[in-house]
């Protein structure tokens, strides 16, 4: 896993500073990693990954979102809530309890311990087989979630489209 001239210091920083003995169902376990690691298919799934990522960004860009970055080259992005009026920890809630699993964060140039925005990665929603054209209907629900998701009705219909979006796209 390095060059040859690194291998006797790589080996003696790894054995016992970072790894206790040798575990073998963890050395197996990195191994089968890697070695889906090396497939043509994880390559691919990586791709459609930020793919899905820079879609759903443009697209709640699109409906009036702040992204922090101003888009995304990774998995993953965030969106400032606070510029809808929204802190990023009653986004979180409201959005969870509708289904939709995202992480309330800090955003630049804001107070100490307060969550202005959300972060969103796409990497479950690649797992269940979505492509970058599914990421309007994400987008919409989680627009759905900010703007009315703390209403009854806002939480129902929320559930609903979070329910046949689960539907369509299955884990197993």
């Amino acid at each position: 896993m390095c060059k040859r001239e690194l291998a006797e210091e790589v080996d003696r920083a790894v054995f016992p500073v970072m790894q206790g003995g040798p575990l073998m169902h963890v050395i197996l376990a990195k191994a089968l990693c890697f070695k889906l690691a090396l497939q043509k298919e994880f390559r691919e799934f990586q791709l459609q990954v930020v793919r899905n990522s820079k879609a759903l960004a443009n697209e709640l860009a699109r409906l009036g979102y702040r992204i922090v970055s101003g888009g995304t080259d990774t998995h993953l992005f965030v969106v400032d809530t606070t510029a809808s009026g929204i802190d990023g920890s009653v986004a979180w809630k409201v959005l969870e309890r509708g289904g939709l699993l995202v992480n309330k964060c800090a955003v630049p140039f804001q107070e100490a311990h307060t969550f202005g925005g959300i972060r969103i990665g796409t990497l479950s929603l690649t797992s269940r087989g979505m492509k970058d054209s599914d990421m309007t209907q994400v987008a919409e629900l989680v627009d759905l979630g900010l703007k009315k998701g703390s209403t009854t009705a806002g939480a129902a219909s929320l559930r609903a489209g979070v329910r046949e979006l689960c539907r369509r796209f299955r884990v197993y």
